[in-house]
């Protein structure tokens, strides 16, 4: 397998760690606090037991790959119709419940509570399952499925749905075709996400100038976002380069938000049934949690944000609500769990189906990049998918 197979989610939250701290070393923001020595422990401890047990599952990781790309998946058209039908119908009953559409109206709020959860999750599922389907068989026709299964998140203009279910999409299509990433396709991979990030500075400038109401077309002036992310660099906010401040503060702000409340030694205990609100709200998704604990996000809102090193941002990584709830034992307990859990999530898919174990990796892969900004097992637009991945994979079992 050459080094396909370190395309995992071990070696990619460390990877994206390593680099949201290379560029926080650049200092760009003068409102990043400098990061702890007892921060830097955690962090590295964390990267190198990340690597350590990466480097150690990756024969694990190959026979799965292996493993779709030999028995591969059941292709049920029963299964495609059934999701297709709900989440139109679905999507017909948001939009009337809703009396429109974000896609062509601004609105505050949009869908039936629970509901629209439900048909954004199926829909996820149908693009996992549809994009499988392709990378193995290369039927031109599932893509126009794979393509509809977008429209929920279009209409309700989920960026967060759309963009992490193209992340997944991809890895599910590079781990069932190539054997190795060769130097031209990561050069290709590298300079596709800098102008990636070129684009979503120029994206931001223009629709923050038109929030504020901004009267300027030139797209490159950052002026606004310098402003908000309080930037001390020499470059001009109307440079070329000036753009690139957005990714900055999307990439690094979150681990500045982390020490920030480990500073500021922040806490949302109440000395009442700490531990199982502490499982409940990081461990299960929050279509569960937030029926259990209604009052907890506005908690952290009031309590915990108050340290944000900028209001306007609000990522703090996985481990900052595990700070907030429990300290420092939090986020070990919450590090260990991220170690552990591929190992037993994927015993399990081999052992139901192995031919979904490419799409249990690329969905594992991506709720792991996904740490350096949110929780991932309480989003439940991914973290439901293990679920119903598993589900799918029962259902779908050849038969021996």
């Amino acid at each position: 397998m050459k080094n396909i197979n370190k395309l995992n989610p071990y070696y990619l939250i460390a990877m994206i760690i390593i680099c949201s701290l290379f560029f926080y070393s650049f200092q760009w923001s003068s409102i990043y606090p400098r990061i702890s020595l007892s921060m830097w422990i955690f962090l590295i401890a964390f990267i190198a037991g990340m690597l350590i047990i990466g480097r150690l599952m990756l024969p694990q990781f190959t026979k799965g790959i292996l493993s779709t790309r030999k028995i591969g998946i059941k292709q049920s058209k029963l299964t495609m119709g059934i999701l297709i039908l709900i989440i139109t119908m679905g999507s017909f009953a948001d939009g009337i419940y809703s009396k429109g559409y974000p896609l062509f109206k601004p609105m505050t709020n949009y869908g039936i509570p629970t509901l629209h959860v439900i048909i954004i999750m199926l829909s996820t599922l149908l693009t996992l399952y549809s994009v499988q389907l392709f990378s193995l068989n290369k039927e031109k026709k599932i893509l126009f499925v794979t393509l509809y299964s977008f429209i929920p998140s279009l209409l309700a203009l989920s960026r967060a749905g759309i963009i992490l279910s193209l992340v997944m999409a991809a890895i599910i299509y590079i781990l069932s075709n190539f054997n190795v990433i060769k130097f031209k396709i990561f050069m290709g991979l590298i300079i596709g996400s800098l102008v990636a990030a070129f684009l979503f500075g120029l994206a931001g400038n223009y629709r923050l100038n038109n929030q504020v109401g901004l009267k300027t077309t030139n797209v490159l002036d950052s002026s606004l976002i310098y402003q908000i992310g309080s930037a001390n660099s020499k470059i001009s906010s109307i440079s070329p380069y000036a753009p690139f401040f957005w990714p900055y503060l999307y990439l690094t702000s979150p681990v500045a938000n982390l020490q920030s409340a480990v500073s500021d030694n922040v806490s949302l205990n109440n000395g009442e049934n700490e531990i199982s609100k502490y499982i409940v709200t990081q461990y299960t998704p929050d279509i569960v949690s937030k029926n259990l604990y209604p009052d907890y996000k506005d908690q952290v809102s009031i309590s915990g944000y108050s340290t944000r090193v900028n209001v306007n941002l609000n990522v703090a990584t996985a481990f900052y609500e595990s700070y907030l709830q429990l300290g420092w034992m939090g986020m070990i307990i919450m590090a260990v769990f991220f170690l552990l859990f591929p190992i037993v999530y994927l015993y399990l898919l081999y052992t139901i189906n192995r031919g979904f174990s490419i799409i249990g990796i690329a969905t594992l892969s991506t709720m792991y990049i996904m740490t350096i900004f949110d929780n991932p097992w309480a989003f439940s637009g991914i973290s439901m998918q293990l679920i119903l991945i598993l589900f799918l994979a029962l259902i779908l079992k050849r038969k021996k």
